[in-house]
């Protein structure tokens, strides 16, 4: 299997990708096998047609292999605010054990079920205010 590409020093260098748009960058992991075969540092992001299973990909200029998937501009924007959220009750002094470790459960995880996003809602309403929306 093909690791990533070492620096000088001998460490690893994280796969930072030149994008064309740049209010699609993203940092998460490229999730492709191809992103051991391609070592060129300029991508693009097509966006895919409306229905589709992704919302775009991200592309090598060089060699066209499909890097990574997408998400939705608003379903990134969704999972920062719920990060900004989640930080903001962990310093909350006024939450039940009950909320407190249901926040702690979600900080842990990168999506929420909608059952959990209600909840989270719910508890960002009542223990912060507008404040955070």
């Amino acid at each position: 299997m093909n690791a990533p590409p070492e620096n000088a020093t001998g460490g690893r260098q994280a796969a930072r990708r030149k994008t064309a748009c740049s209010t699609l960058i993203d940092d998460t992991p490229l999730a492709c096998g191809a992103q051991g075969d391609c070592e060129h540092s300029e991508t693009r992001i097509e966006i895919l047609p409306p229905g589709s299973v992704h919302f775009a990909k991200e592309l090598c200029l060089n060699c066209e292999r499909v890097l990574r998937f997408m998400p939705k501009p608003a379903t990134a924007q969704r999972q920062h605010t719920n990060a900004f959220r989640v930080a903001k009750l962990t310093m909350c002094n006024g939450l039940t054990s009950w909320e407190r470790e249901f926040v702690k459960s979600v900080a842990q995880q990168r999506k929420l079920s909608p059952k959990q996003q209600s909840c989270l809602d719910r508890i960002c309403a009542e223990r912060l205010g507008d404040a955070v929306r």
